[in-house]
């Protein structure tokens, strides 16, 4: 087996749900790169597990292979989908100032995300407004939803007609915008 071979098997057992076996394989590979490291990030991810993600961050730290922007956008999406806003902003503020990383669209987007969901909706729309790139489609949408989740109709409308502007599926947002009502 090569390590192609181990990383394909991680990520097979995640997307199936088999987490377990997913870590059994990661910990039997007899050499990781960062793409194993990440897939296997990725599986707590896709699995909705905040804090064995957050040890194999530390795992990888200690075992000098490098985080990039890939492990880092899994770690924020896993924080927010739990809901966990304070470890988004740390995770954030490390991936800027410990290590000098430049946050990508999908970065904010995951911070838009966990601000929604926690109810910081105001912050979320200034997030959205605010960030170093010109919002897409998704980063209005993610709003769109979190307008949902909090029932905000007014703040969601103004989401939704943002978002229609920019995607192709015009009705999207208005549908997921309907559902609130």
């Amino acid at each position: 087996r090569d390590i192609v071979s181990w990383t394909s098997m991680i990520s097979m057992y995640g997307q199936i749900g088999e987490v377990e076996l997913a870590k059994l394989v990661f910990d039997s590979m007899p050499l990781r790169n960062e793409v194993s490291w990440n897939s296997m990030v990725s599986v707590y991810a896709l699995n909705g597990r905040y804090s064995p993600a957050v040890e194999i961050l530390r795992d990888m730290d200690l075992e000098a292979s490098s985080l990039n922007d890939i492990t880092f956008v899994d770690i924020l999406s896993v924080c927010s989908h739990l809901g966990l806003l304070s470890e988004s902003r740390s995770l954030f503020g490390s991936m800027i100032q410990d290590r000098g990383m430049v946050p990508t669209m999908e970065h904010f987007g995951c911070l838009v995300g966990v601000m929604g969901r926690s109810g910081h909706l105001e912050k979320a729309q200034e997030l959205v407004q605010s960030m170093p790139y010109t919002p897409d489609s998704a980063a209005w949408m993610t709003l769109v939803g979190s307008c949902k989740l909090h029932h905000d109709v007014g703040r969601g409308s103004h989401a939704a007609k943002r978002a229609s502007k920019l995607t192709t599926l015009k009705s999207a947002p208005y549908v997921l915008l309907y559902t609130m009502y």
